[in-house]
């Protein structure tokens, strides 16, 4: 049981954000056609237009609030660049407290 809480504890608050991210996404990719649908449709040209900048080794905006979240680097890099590895071992070195989790805690993860 001691296990599953410090589960929950690492992991939970981050789920329900990307649940959270994940419904947002929904919306602004099924849109009705109308005046948000073609603010979006400009919001992602954009953000394109900035990706391809940016694999041509030039300067692009990083699109931060961009209706496309995928293009918004703090975003991407919340979603994509998370260490879940690092994460556990950080609560092993220290939060975890002595003797109550197995190390083999993280192979379970």
């Amino acid at each position: 049981m001691a296990q599953l809480k410090a589960y929950e504890n690492l992991r939970v608050s981050r789920v329900r954000r990307i649940q959270q991210e994940a419904r947002y996404n929904r919306g602004i990719l099924h849109m009705r056609d109308g005046e948000s649908q073609r603010e979006r449709d400009k919001s992602m040209e954009y953000s394109m237009q900035q990706r391809v900048l940016q694999a041509r080794g030039e300067q692009g905006d990083d699109c931060v609030g961009n209706a496309n979240i995928w293009a918004d680097k703090s975003r991407a890099d919340a979603l994509f660049g998370y260490d879940a590895e690092k994460i556990v071992e950080d609560w092993f070195r220290h939060s975890k407290p002595k003797g109550e989790y197995s190390r083999n805690f993280n192979a379970k993860l």
